[in-house]
C-alpha cells in the first residue's frame, strides 16, 4: 500500500468517528526528509581504545541509558564466539562542533566485559545541520535493541516546544495517548508512524501537550493514572477547560470532595480502581477494553459538568465528546 493510500484510509477512518476536524490530516505537516552528510564510512578495529572513545562521547538527550543486562548478554555471546561482529555499526554525528554518539554504546561496554580478541567493524560518522536531523538520524539505528514506538516518540519530541520542560518518562507515557484520543479505530492507530504522530502533536497540540504533560507529571503516582485511555481523556477534558479539568481530576485522583456516592467523580474513581484493561489472569478485577474506559471517563465528565448524578454507571455505545 502506498503512503498516499494509507494516509487517505487513516483520514477517512478518523473522520468517520468524528474526531478529526476538516482542517486536520495525518500527518498534519509534511515530515522533513533525512538530509545528513556521511563524512566517514570505514572498517575500524573495535579495540579497547575505540570502545572507550565511544563510551566517552556525549549522549544525545533522548539516548537510552546503558542496559547492564543487555551488555552482559552481548558479552556472553562474544565469549562464546556466537556474536556476529558484522552486525556492529558504530555511529556518531557532529553537530555544532560536538560529536555525539548515536549507536554502539552497549557494545562498547560489552568489549570491556567480555575481554575478547578485537574485531574490525563498520563505523559511520555524520555531519548534521540541525537538531531535527540528529533526531531523525538517531531514530534510524537499532543495534540489537529495537527502538519501541514510545522511544521513537521521545526522540522526535525531545527539545521541541511541545515537550519543553517535560522529562523523558512523561513524554513516553503521554505521547501515544494522543493517537488514542484523536483516532478511535485501533487499526488506524497502529498505522500511524512515530514521525507522523509527533508532527501531529508539534503542529496542532503543542500547548495541550504541555498542559497534560505537567499535570500527568504531578499526578502520575495516583492509582487511577497511567493507562493509555485515561491519559487520552486528560487531553479531551483539558482541551475543553483547564480549570474544570483540574478540579475534576484532582478529585478523581485523590478520592475527596465527593458530595455523595452518586457523584460522577466517585463513580468514575470506583470504576477505574476495579477494572483491568484488556488483560487476563486478574480474577479480582473486571476486564474491560481500553475504548470502554475512555467512554466511561467522558460519560462521567459530561454528567459532572451538567451537574447530574449517576445512580448506575453504564458504558456508552459510542464514543462521547466532552463538553
Amino acid at each position: 500500500m502506498s503512503d498516499t493510500e494509507r494516509k487517505r484510509i487513516l483520514t477517512e477512518l478518523a473522520t468517520k468517528h468524528g474526531v478529526l476536524k476538516a482542517r486536520e490530516r495525518i500527518p498534519v505537516a509534511k515530515v522533513t526528509p533525512l538530509t545528513v552528510q556521511l563524512i566517514s564510512n570505514d572498517r575500524v578495529l573495535f579495540d579497547y581504545n575505540k570502545a572507550q572513545e565511544y563510551i566517552d562521547l556525549p549522549f544525545f538527550k533522548a539516548e537510552r541509558y546503558v542496559r547492564p543486562d543487555h551488555v552482559r548478554d552481548l558479552a556472553e555471546h562474544m565469549k562464546r564466539g556466537t556474536f556476529n561482529w558484522n552486525n556492529v555499526m558504530l555511529v556518531s554525528a557532529w553537530f555544532k562542533g560536538v560529536r555525539y554518539k548515536i549507536n554502539g554504546q552497549n557494545t562498547s561496554w560489552a568489549i570491556f566485559e567480555a575481554k575478547v580478541d578485537t574485531e574490525s567493524v563498520n563505523e559511520h560518522i555524520y555531519k548534521v545541520e540541525d537538531e531535527d536531523q540528529i533526531r531523525k538520524l538517531y531514530a534510524t539505528y537499532d543495534s540489537h535493541l529495537p527502538r519501541t514506538q514510545s522511544h521513537l516518540n521521545q526522540i522526535y519530541l525531545v527539545n521541541t516546544p511541545a515537550a519543553e520542560g517535560l522529562n523523558l518518562n512523561v513524554i513516553k507515557s503521554i505521547s501515544s495517548a494522543v493517537k488514542f484520543w484523536r483516532i478511535p479505530d485501533r487499526e488506524a492507530q497502529r498505522a500511524v508512524k512515530a514521525d507522523e504522530l509527533c508532527a501531529l502533536i508539534s503542529n496542532n497540540y503543542p500547548t495541550i501537550f504541555q498542559v497534560v504533560g505537567n499535570y500527568y507529571h504531578d499526578h502520575k503516582s495516583a492509582k487511577i493514572m497511567g493507562s493509555q485511555p485515561v491519559t487520552a481523556t486528560l487531553f479531551e477534558t483539558f482541551s475543553v477547560s483547564v480549570e474544570k479539568a483540574t478540579l475534576f481530576w484532582d478529585s478523581v485522583c485523590d478520592g475527596v470532595s465527593f458530595d455523595c456516592p452518586n457523584d460522577p467523580r466517585y463513580r468514575l474513581r470506583e470504576f477505574l480502581l476495579e477494572v483491568a484493561i484488556n488483560t487476563t489472569g486478574l480474577k479480582a478485577k473486571k476486564v474491560v477494553s481500553a475504548e470502554a474506559v475512555y467512554r466511561v471517563v467522558i460519560y462521567c465528565w459530561n454528567k459532572w459538568r451538567d451537574g447530574e448524578k449517576i445512580s448506575q454507571l453504564r458504558i456508552p455505545q459510542h464514543r462521547p465528546k466532552a463538553h
